[in-house]
């Protein structure tokens, strides 16, 4: 299995016990970090869960989600991000995902504004959904934006990597 494979697999299996784990039993709690552990021997990553934010680091890569999540510090400064709250930032390799709550159209249009100049490559838009891609020379970007998200409120997902050719 890649490293990628087993950041995700390690995230999926972390964010199940820590609902296993939810009532914070002391026996639960025992059980809680004997499965970090096993997932950190098993796929070679890094687990900390501070319970506000679960982080999980591999030798590719490093994936956080939860309340206090930081913009990846190897985000290019240069690529737009809204102001909204971030609540999952993962990066591998040369590329980053992002996912903020509570977003307003408005961090939408500002993000797309700071895109001008970029060449765009696809539009999908759906009545409360719209999915853009666009690239320049050195990067890919694609953001979505969506307004049925009934336990979040408002989402903008964004992707980006380097261009490799």
């Amino acid at each position: 299995m890649s490293s990628s494979r087993h950041l995700l697999a390690a995230a999926g299996a972390v964010v199940l016990a820590a609902g296993l784990s939810a009532c914070a039993n002391p026996v639960e709690k025992l059980a809680e970090n004997a499965i970090e552990k096993a997932i950190e021997n098993e796929a070679g990553v890094d687990i900390d869960n501070d319970g506000d934010t679960l982080t999980i680091t591999s030798e590719d890569g490093q994936l956080q989600a939860g309340e206090n999540v930081d913009l990846p510090e190897s985000w290019p400064g240069e690529l737009p991000v809204p102001p909204a709250r971030l609540v999952w930032a993962q990066t591998i390799e040369n590329a980053w995902s992002l996912q903020y709550e509570d977003a307003e159209s408005s961090h939408y249009e500002d993000v797309l504004a700071a895109l001008e100049g970029w060449t765009e490559l696809s539009t999908f838009e759906q009545p409360d959904f719209v999915m853009k891609s666009f690239e320049n020379d050195a990067y890919t970007y694609m953001i979505t934006y969506s307004e049925a998200s009934p336990d979040s409120g408002p989402l903008i997902q964004i992707t980006a990597s380097i261009k490799t050719s």
